[in-house]
């Protein structure tokens, strides 16, 4: 009675493991042959003859449930030399920025950086701002969040989250001699 009763048993576990095996299998081929997608909005084009434009396009919440446009882009010119951009588009009609107060740029551990609006002077829309990015985004680490600050004319404070991943796209976009 005892031999049959652990045979039993033994029958089971051997059952129990090649089905763990099998389906651990199949799920390692499915990764295989079906990737998991990259969200990656990388875009490449020739702006004019010698000019390359890299652009990161996303859409991203604030702290109030709004939906922003960023577009991180680079302007890489024959010469060598090269702009890397950071452009917010709120809502028209809605947003207006706080053109006098910068956009602040934090990580979680506490390190932060500062940069004024390009179209401080002439803004071509209440609702766009632009920042210079070219000497900021090099000094950011490649594996963490970040947290846009800004404020509104209606004295409003915006906090967009970055997530780690468009981090790295950025990071991406700026890469010396990989687009050139």
């Amino acid at each position: 009675m005892m031999k049959t009763q652990f045979l039993k048993q033994s029958q089971w576990w051997r059952k129990v493991i090649r089905t763990g095996i099998l389906v651990l299998v199949i799920f390692v081929i499915s990764i295989g042959f079906n990737p998991p997608c990259a969200f990656a909005e990388i875009r490449m084009s020739e702006h004019t003859p010698g000019r390359l434009l890299i652009q990161s396009r996303h859409n991203l919440k604030d702290n109030q449930g709004n939906a922003w446009n960023s577009i991180l882009f680079k302007q890489a010119e024959i010469d060598g030399s090269d702009k890397v951009i950071l452009r917010l588009v709120g809502f028209p009609g809605v947003t207006k920025f706080e053109r006098s107060q910068p956009l602040e740029i934090a990580t979680r551990r506490g390190q932060i950086w500062v940069t004024n609006d390009l179209f401080a002077k002439e803004p071509p829309a209440e609702n766009v701002a632009q920042y210079d990015m070219k000497e900021i985004l090099p000094q950011l680490p490649n594996f963490t969040r970040l947290r846009l600050s800004f404020r509104l004319m209606d004295d409003r404070l915006i906090k967009i989250d970055v997530p780690r991943a468009i981090v790295l796209e950025w990071k991406t976009v700026i890469a010396d001699g990989q687009f050139r």
